[in-house]
């Protein structure tokens, strides 16, 4: 089984308003090593302030999706 942090909701792309990019884990992954609800999509446009089109499409037409992973367990080396 897998669980899919990325849902085909999100806008990952700068060009388009579809879903390219995914987090999936499986379901081994426990909220003890993966903070579900801290996965999305870091728009760098809006976040650098970046208006102009060419410009951004130069830097990438993908988001970076992210998650935050927790490392702090006593299994994780």
């Amino acid at each position: 089984m897998y669980r899919v942090l990325i849902g085909n909701d999100v806008d990952t792309m700068t060009t388009s308003d579809n879903t390219y990019d995914r987090i999936i884990v499986t379901s081994n992954t426990t909220e003890l090593e993966c903070d579900f609800s801290s996965s999305s999509v870091m728009p760098f446009d809006v976040e650098l302030g970046l208006c102009e089109e060419t410009f951004v499409r130069s830097v990438s037409d993908h988001f970076p999706v992210y998650t935050d992973l927790i490392t702090t367990g006593e299994d994780d080396d």
